[in-house]
Parts: structure tokens; sequence; C-alpha cells
């Protein structure tokens, strides 16, 4: 082994003889290095030149980590599989962002001499057009891994190096950054490069994942025994939503499976033989068998619900989140409908009065929307006037006495590739209104102070207890705003309005009163009342009950607040329809939820019995 590297040392050597005291530009070099050296060359960069290797400053840095903290997270949560392993053969583990500048560096820098703790800090630029050819340079322009040993590099002071570099790419192949391998060592670097790559396509992963999405599959080309947990993956990485459209695929999927001949929107069943809802059906295996349209068949293993999540190895945790308790089909609907529109980049308006749930349907349409950017809120009614510009558009240093030093996003900017949640949009200043007007229109934000325009992707959801329109015609808001955000209106009725208030209640009793249960004399008191402040209200309520009512089996009516207990019911349905739901709710309560033998009792057919629990919103569970 150590012939071989005296070799290639002895053979590198007449190389830059060669190259830089010859002339001689067609040296017997990998094509990759001499293409490499040839660039350095043109650009006037001298293979004896000095390198001082000085970092950007603390303020840069930090504004790099910020920019790339999704990044420089997964690389965190990657890195101490490999750690041991790397440390005892002596590298150090380089990240840099896409333009080349060292994020991190991870190793023992004190086993490396003064030269290399020089050149090896966080803030270094790595760029070929700073310090010529190098692995994270070369790694960067071919986008894919590389080494460059000892004398491949271009400047002659830091040939006493081996590099192997791996770039992280994204969907689209473009390079994130790059994760970089080095030591100073007379020995040969054999596998390396193949761990950077690992480290790299583990980083992938990582944030393919935290992208929200319906269901991911990760494919693998051996076809796995069902049942067997493996490690194993071959990277490839698809994401769908609810209706089975492809959302995002990783950039090895797009090529091994040649997306870019599918013209418009991608389907499940445009790639696999299988239906979407086949794969549903059975979405609690983990490992599922797919054939694709070649006749090839592959192994898959199915993610549902990776709104987000971070990834261990192979397990995802929190797959499913609860969704919030909607009460009523007729919202649950609704969702449904916001969720398309979002997806067709429609705008959405929210209204209903207040506490009725508006910032709650907004987040619950964003986890559907499987977009990848963030949820941004702003509340408009909450902000001061002076103060509201600089939020939502952001502002540029010196743009007002105490900006931030390098300025500072804006909740558009924020948002881009994700959601922007206006609530209370109604009190928004008429000055500003024209400002929003013209970013919803052309898609592009200027700061507060600054001149260059920011192009930002984002989807709009507004929300507000006014009549909008009625503000139009009072001069309030402006018409073309309006009709810019209208798109499509979900109207969140009031409480008091809900058919099947009931089984809301006693859904929210079961989350917030876990050790007791309301008396049914509390139940018919809860659902008379106005509930003047919705399903915030409500839940307060039962937040109050559960603290002063602890070791309590039943609540009653004595449990009440005051402004409950002592209003004068006023039946929902009118007194008559009242008095028939809960005539219905006591007898399927002593038959303990069966249909069958209430209807019997109350005189009245199966069928018509199930119209009348369908239509004061019952739930047969809640009697059982």
């Amino acid at each position: 082994m150590a012939k071989v590297w005296l070799d290639f040392n002895r053979q590198i050597n007449a190389t830059r003889q060669q190259f830089f005291e010859e002339q001689n530009p067609d040296v017997m070099l990998d094509a990759l290095v001499r293409e490499s050296w040839q660039r350095c060359q043109t650009m006037g960069l001298g293979h004896l030149e000095y390198l001082d290797f000085l970092p950007v400053s603390s303020q840069q840095l930090n504004h790099l980590l910020e920019q790339d903290q999704a990044l420089v997270a997964a690389f965190s949560d990657v890195l101490p599989g490999f750690q041991q392993q790397i440390e005892t053969a002596g590298y150090l583990v380089v990240l840099t962002n896409a333009s080349g500048i060292a994020l991190q560096i991870q190793g023992d820098l004190r086993r490396h001499d003064v030269a290399t703790q020089h050149t090896f800090r966080p803030g270094i630029s790595f760029a070929e057009e700073c310090i010529g050819t190098n692995a994270m340079g070369c790694a960067i322009n071919a986008r894919r891994e590389v080494s460059i040993l000892g004398g491949e590099h271009y400047v002659e002071s830091i040939t006493g190096f081996q590099c192997a570099a791996a770039p992280v790419l994204d969907r689209q192949g473009r390079v994130l950054g790059v994760v970089d391998l080095s030591r100073c060592a007379e020995r040969p670097d054999y596998g390396a490069k193949q761990i950077a790559r690992q480290i790299a396509r583990q980083v992938e992963r990582r944030l393919f994942f935290q992208q929200r999405s319906y269901m991911a599959l990760e494919l693998n080309l051996v076809q796995l025994p069902v049942g067997v947990n493996t490690q194993h993956s071959d990277g490839l990485l698809l994401a769908f939503n609810a209706h089975g459209v492809l959302t995002t695929a990783c950039h090895q999927a797009q090529s091994w499976l040649e997306l870019h001949r599918i013209k418009g929107d991608v389907s499940f069943e445009a790639i696999f033989e299988q239906s979407f809802a086949q794969l549903m059906l059975n979405r609690k295996a983990d490992l599922h068998r797919l054939r694709l349209h070649s006749g090839l068949d592959i192994s898959a293993r199915l993610y549902p619900g990776s709104s987000g999540v971070v990834v261990s190895g192979c397990d995802i945790g929190a797959r499913n989140r609860p969704q919030p308790e909607m009460g009523d089909p007729a919202l649950m609907r609704l969702l449904v409908q916001g969720g398309t529109a979002l997806q067709a980049d429609l705008p959405v308006m929210v209204s209903g009065e207040t506490g009725t749930g508006k910032e709650v349907m907004a987040r619950q349409l964003y986890q559907e929307s499987a977009l990848p950017g963030r949820f941004i809120a702003l509340n408009c009614a909450a902000i001061p006037e002076s103060l509201i510009e600089s939020e939502l558009f952001g502002y540029e240093e010196g743009a007002f006495t105490g900006a931030r030093k390098g300025g500072a996003r804006g909740k558009i900017e924020q948002a881009d590739k994700g959601v922007l949640f206006l609530d209370e949009i109604g009190d928004m200043p008429l000055a500003l209104q024209a400002r929003l007007l013209r970013v919803l229109e052309t898609g592009e934000v200027t700061r507060l102070g600054g001149e260059r325009n920011r192009f930002c992707d984002f989807r709009l959801i507004t929300a507000s207890h006014r009549n909008l329109q009625q503000a139009v015609h009072e001069g309030q808001f402006r018409e073309d705003l309006y009709y810019r955000i209208k798109g499509l209106n979900l109207h969140l009725p009031p409480l008091r309005q809900r058919p099947n208030l009931r089984q809301l209640i006693l859904s929210l009793a079961k989350t917030y009163l876990p050790t007791a249960q309301l008396s049914e004399a509390a139940l018919t008191q809860l659902c008379a009342y106005a509930w003047p402040g919705n399903v915030r209200e409500l839940i307060n309520v039962l937040k109050v009950l559960r603290v002063f009512n602890q070791g309590v089996s039943e609540i009653g009516v004595t449990a009440l607040p005051d402004e409950i207990r002592q209003q004068r019911a006023v039946p929902r349905h009118g007194r008559l329809l009242d008095q028939e739901c809960q005539m219905i709710c006591e007898v399927l309560r002593q038959c303990k939820g069966q249909v069958e033998i209430a209807a019997k009792q109350l005189g009245l057919g199966r069928a018509t019995l199930y119209r009348k629990i369908q239509r004061y919103g019952l739930d047969i569970r809640d009697f059982r």
C-alpha cells in the first residue's frame, strides 16, 4: 500500500512539473482535476500563491448560518452516526454552503498541526476561485462526489491535504451545500469519498422529510421481504398529496423514474400499476411491493403524514398528528375545499365571529396543503399602525431609528413557499392595503427603506370578524384588494348556530375533562347558552371546570360559571325541537346507543330516528 502511495506522489509531481513549468495543458490527469487546473489558470490564480484563509465576519457567518439553518441542523443530526469512524481515521468533517463557505467544522483539531487548524475554520471560503482546486470546490462545480489527493490540489501550499467531498442536492439537483472529509496524512485515502457521499445522502433524506406531505414513499430497487425491518435504502423519495398527486421527488428519483417525460401533474397511477386508493387501504403496513409500468417490481416504505417531522434512521415520529376538533361535518367539508383552493394557488378568506376558530382553520389548511414553507401569522389588529409596515414588509439597515443591523425579513418573506395568514385584515391601514395589493399582483416585496425587489411565492389566507363588503361600501377597505383576496370564502358559523353543539361539547369534554363527565342538566345548560365568545369561550369554561372540580366524577349545574348558570335557557332549535333532542338523548343513553331498541321505545321507525340523530349532530358512540 505504501508503494502505491509513493508511486502516486511521483506521478503527480511529474505531472505538476509538466503543467506548471513546461506549460503542457494535456497532462495525464483525471479530467475533472485537469479542467479545474485550467479554470484556475484562466482566473489568474498562481500555483505558488500565498493563501491567507481569512474567514468572513462573525456577523456574516451568523447570517449564513441562519440562511441554512435547516441544512446545518440535518448535518448535526446525521454526523454522530459516523463520528467515531471518521475521527479514528484522523479526518476533519466540513459542511459548507452552496458557495463553499464553511458553516461547521467537526473533529478534534487539537490532533492536527497549526497549518490545518488555521485552514479549517468556520467562515473560510473553500470555493475554487479562492483557494484553487480542492474537493469542496470541485464537488460544487461537478455536482457529484470528488476526491482530491495531495498534489492534485492546484496551489502548492495545500498539497499536503487529502480531501473527499460530496454535494448535498435539493430536489431539482441544485447544490445546497457540501460535506467534506479532510486530513493531512501520508497514506491512501480509500473509502473517504463513499463516507462523504453517505452523509450527504442522509442529510438530503432528512431535508426531504422535513417538507410537508400527505404521504411519502421511499423506494428500494432490491425487493425487501415484507415484515423485515431493514435500514437498506436506495434514496429514492417521493411525496404525494391526499389526491395521489406527486408534490415532490428527490433528484435521484426524478432521474431514475424519468419523471420529466410525464407532462402536467404526475399521479401515483402514472408511475405505478397499483392505484393510490389501493395503497391507502393498506397504509398501516410499512413495507409494500409495487410494480412500475415498466414491469419492474420494487419495495416501498410508506410514511403517512410526514408533515415536517424529524427523521431518525428509518423511523418517523408523530406520523399522524391529531386534527383539531371541528365538531361539524360541514366544517370538515370546508377544510377539504380550502385545501383544494390552496393547492390551486387561490387565496382563501375565513370569516366568522371572534372565537369561532379562524386561526385553527387556517393552520389546519396549512397542514393539509403539503407546502414546504412555514405558516406565518400576523394579527393586523394587534400591532400598532406605526409598526405593522415593517412587520409585514421587512426593513433594511438604517431604515429608521432602532432598525436592526443588517435589516430584517418581514412576514411576507418568511412565508416564502408556505402560507401567510393575515388575521383581522379588515383592520389593516388603507395605505398598507395598497402595498399589499401590489405584492399580491407582482409576487415581489420591497423592504422598508430598500430599493431591491424580492420575489416571494406564498399562499394567502385572510380572516376577519368584520363584514369586509360593508367596509368596502363605507370606504374603510379597498375594493380592489377585497376582490383580490376573496378567492374562496369559508364562513365559520358561531357556536350557537352549530346543529351539533351537544356532540362538540361532549368531544371537547373528553379532552379537557378526562376524569369527569358532565351531568345531563349541566350539558343541557351548556347547550342552551348563547356562547358570545364561541369555541374559545367554551374551551376556557371547560378548563375552569377541570381546575375547580378535581376528584369529582360528575360535574353538575352548580359548578358552571355564573353567567351560564344564571342565564335563562334559550332553546337552540325552538322549544319543541330542543325537548325532542333531549328525549332522544335520554332514550339512547338508556339503550346504550342501540338505535333499533331506542326507536321502538320512542315509537319511531329506525330510519326516522337515524335522520333525527343526524339532524341534531349526535354521535351514537357518545351513548355506548
